[in-house]
């Protein structure tokens, strides 16, 4: 069969040219796409992995003695070892597959903290961060008299560290934390707040947002539970991880049963009692490809893309950011901007925009926030998008 794809050079990819690597990007050369916290766009070398499987040796992994099913559970575990290294996890053995990190997130609810944390216990949680994060911790406390301790953000989207250490008491087992907020931006200091909290509380991360650019380091940050979605670092939707360290593995139970999990046994790796059934095989190819993808990475611009957009943001007396930020802090953003102007609601923006070829995000974005328009970066985004996406903001009417 002739290839559906062509390869990119190496070269071409070292060079930061990297709008050409997406195929939906490059066939669309009018679109602008700043949507990316929403989902990213897939590289031709993740859907090349994924056309090259299912053209050459589709199975399923450990359900067969033959050489295609040996291949599909070779590329499972390569996959579980490349997320592994990816947030330094330091084994393969808390790597869960999931469908993305609302499964994961959820999973944490369910799989821990029912079976061990009892009436009283407390959660810090913070009540704007994504509702994946927020919404099963409402449940299970009133399920099981568990109390929520909500901590505040600075005025900058930054977790107010001080807040947070006020609520801490010796009830306290679990804070449940977001390395980059999804509306804010602003990668957290997960060690400063791993730091703070008593050593007994397990640290739950959503690292949904961060995954594709500042990776969360487990060991180093004491993270306990580690959730993320593949549709936000270059893979395919409905694949994600949660990644468990060993402090807290044998405390999961599962809440899904079935293939795969009869001959589990305590000492086994976790993920054998928490992923029943058939896996995701080309979501799983599609996060290994894209693991490889991140990892030849050596030019990434979304530092200096952030600064200019917020730069050129800052400048129009008509927006009114989210959350507010200063020149100096721009360096701590990934990538994020949330904003309203005066006179216009949200959905208006985004027509405005849609119909000069710029797709943003508009409404809540799933947060317990006031509706805004949130223009979110890749690092296929160009300094020449910004500028025209923050021209058309400067010369809208009244209405």
């Amino acid at each position: 069969m002739k290839p559906l794809l062509k390869e990119k050079t190496v070269l071409e990819f070292q060079s930061g040219n990297f709008r050409d690597l997406f195929p939906a990007l490059e066939n669309n050369p009018g679109i602008i796409y700043f949507d990316n916290a929403a989902t990213t766009q897939i590289p031709e070398s993740v859907l090349s992995a994924i056309q090259k499987y299912y053209e050459s040796h589709a199975a399923n992994p450990g359900r067969g003695s033959y050489d295609w099913a040996d291949e599909a559970e070779e590329i499972t575990a390569q996959t579980r070892d490349a997320l592994a290294n990816l947030v330094n996890a330091g084994d393969t053995d808390g790597i869960i597959f999931t469908n993305g990190a609302t499964m994961g997130l959820n999973m944490v609810a369910q799989c821990w903290a029912r079976h061990n944390l009892s009436p009283g216990d407390e959660i810090l949680l913070c009540p704007s961060d994504h509702h994946s994060m927020v919404l099963p911790w409402e449940e299970l406390a009133k399920e099981k008299g568990l109390v929520i301790r909500p901590y505040r953000l600075h005025a900058n989207g930054s977790i107010n560290l001080a807040d947070l250490q006020g609520r801490i008491s010796h009830r306290t087992k679990l804070c449940c934390v977001t390395h980059v907020n999804n509306t804010a931006g602003w990668v957290n200091d997960l060690a400063a707040i791993r730091k703070s909290l008593p050593e007994g509380a397990a640290l739950n991360v959503d690292a949904a947002q961060s995954i594709s650019h500042a990776p969360v380091n487990m060991q180093a940050h004491g993270v306990d539970f580690l959730s993320f979605s593949g549709h936000k670092m270059f893979a395919l939707g409905g694949i994600g991880a949660l990644c468990v360290s060993p402090r807290v593995r044998e405390t999961m139970h599962p809440v899904f049963f079935g293939g795969g999990m009869a001959d589990y046994r305590d000492g086994n790796p976790v993920y054998k009692k928490m992923e029943a059934g058939s896996p995701n095989m080309a979501g799983i190819v599609s996060l290994k490809a894209a693991c490889a993808f991140l990892s030849g990475i050596h030019i990434n611009p979304l530092k200096e893309l952030t600064g200019h957009l917020y730069k050129r943001l800052l400048v129009n007396p008509r927006i009114d950011m989210l959350y507010e930020q200063k020149p100096y802090a721009l360096d701590r953003l990934a990538g994020i901007a949330s904003f309203t102007i005066e006179g216009w609601n949200s959905g208006e923006l985004g027509d405005v925009l849609a119909d000069n070829g710029i797709f943003v995000r508009t409404g809540r974005h799933c947060a317990g926030v006031r509706e805004s328009v949130r223009i979110s970066l890749q690092l296929y985004s160009s300094m020449d998008e910004i500028e025209k996406a923050c021209d058309i903001l400067d010369n809208l009417s009244e209405m």
